[in-house]
């Protein structure tokens, strides 16, 4: 797990203002800036994606590759399994990434959207 990279990603999300466009129901703004997790992690190492050729699934690969965890906590923390993704703030966001760093597991329990 790449602790200090997670740690400075929690850090950026909870810094953006409302015009950085933060959302987890985008990978990338039209745009093209970066909106979720995986995206601004991407965005934060550098690797700028190509929206009209992006694969989501390969893009999400390299957004886990960077942060260095597992399949199943990628897809827990890019997909915010049982919350209603839309509505996840950025605090909620930067204290999932906080939480995997402190546990080792993804983890949205403490999101107020967890529950439909």
């Amino acid at each position: 797990m790449n602790k200090e990279f997670i740690l400075e990603l929690a850090d950026k999300i909870e810094s953006l203002k409302p015009k950085d466009g933060f959302s987890m129901e985008d990978f990338y703004h039209d745009c093209g800036t970066p909106s979720c997790i995986a995206g601004w992690a991407l965005h934060m190492a550098g690797k700028e994606v190509d929206l009209s050729s992006c694969d989501f699934n390969k893009c999400q690969d390299n957004a886990r590759d960077l942060l260095d965890i597992s399949e199943s906590d990628a897809t827990i923390l890019f997909y915010a399994e049982n919350a209603q993704i839309r509505r996840i703030t950025q605090k909620e966001a930067a204290t999932a990434l906080r939480k995997l760093v402190e546990t080792g597991k993804a983890d949205w329990t403490h999101a107020e959207s967890y529950f439909y």
